[in-house]
């Protein structure tokens, strides 16, 4: 069979029409069986840490994590805000909240896969896309590495878990610089390149995103006991930062599963046992998952549907 009629339909809009219609008819009952499972799967948890908790911390926990779904379609607008195919900010909150559910589908990828096909069909250009999903990926990395290493480097010196901080700062600044390069230099042709004003927004955007989890994740915390010896909420904030990131980069790890938790324990490990911490931090992900639902009503309620723009 010819291979050029197959690659002209993958070229095509009506391809990008038929995958959409084709994920979200699958996506949807799927990620919504997931959520109902994560739920059930979890009651006991549930209802434990809703037996224990400070509920004004708990709630400022949830309120946080909601309020980071507002600034992603902001780190959207301004990666694609070329004015050829740009994405309004209305757009962006659009579509991050209307493909939420899928985040909750078995891979971890379906959430930004959703959003490109969206995106996509709304005329933004290969490129730009390949550029905003390198950005989105290589800014969290950079800035939970660098903000998170450089918390825990300056608490504990340079030993042990402050050495890797000290690393994780060096590979953070390292990542923040190359990131920029790699799509200028090798992504966007010249007159589409991101500028450095543009640039630094997205950044900016990004480091009040991770500042926002680290404490929401902070309060989640203090809502059990605050208990913590002489951690401080930026020394904790700091921890869930770094373990975040090196559990990202950990590629053997899906989603940073077990990496994330072995790393927050052990650098909890003298305020909190093991086991302790490895409740705690599955309990944290019912809050982050009710926060996703709550977020993902709001847009199906108040948006019906994206409008163009």
């Amino acid at each position: 069979m010819p291979l050029n009629p197959i690659l002209d339909f993958l070229r095509s809009n009506s391809f990008y029409r038929s995958a959409l219609r084709l994920v979200r008819l699958v996506a949807l009952p799927l990620a919504l069986g997931g959520l109902v499972y994560f739920a059930w799967s979890t009651r006991e948890l549930l209802g434990e840490v809703l037996a224990r908790a400070n509920i004004s911390y708990l709630l400022l926990a949830l309120l946080l994590w909601v309020a980071v779904h507002f600034l992603s379609p902001l780190f959207v607008s301004v990666i694609l805000s070329h004015r050829r195919h740009a994405i309004s900010y209305g757009a962006a909150f659009s579509i991050h909240a209307r493909n939420l559910p899928a985040r909750y589908i078995p891979g971890g990828i379906w959430h930004t896969v959703g959003r490109f096909i969206d995106f996509r069909n709304r005329g933004v250009t290969p490129r730009h896309l390949t550029a905003f999903v390198f950005l989105e990926n290589g800014l969290a990395a950079s800035v939970t590495l660098g903000i998170g290493g450089a918390s825990v480097w300056v608490t504990r010196g340079f030993g042990g878990w402050g050495r890797v901080g000290a690393i994780a700062t060096l590979a953070g600044v390292a990542g923040l610089a190359l990131c920029v390069f790699v799509v200028n230099r090798w992504i966007l042709i010249e007159r589409d390149r991101i500028s450095l004003m543009q640039y630094a927004k997205s950044v900016a955007v990004v480091v009040i995103f991770w500042i926002l989890a680290a404490i929401a994740f902070v309060s989640y915390l203090y809502a059990f006991s605050q208990d913590f010896g002489p951690m401080t909420w930026s020394q904790t904030g700091g921890i869930y930062l770094l373990s975040w990131g090196l559990g990202f980069v950990a590629i053997f790890a899906p989603q940073g599963v077990g990496v994330f938790e072995v790393v927050l324990a052990s650098l909890l490990t003298d305020s909190l046992p093991l086991g302790a911490t490895a409740a705690l931090v599955g309990g944290f992900r019912i809050v982050v998952a009710c926060a996703d639902m709550l977020v993902w009503l709001f847009a199906r309620v108040a948006i019906a549907q994206p409008r163009r723009h």
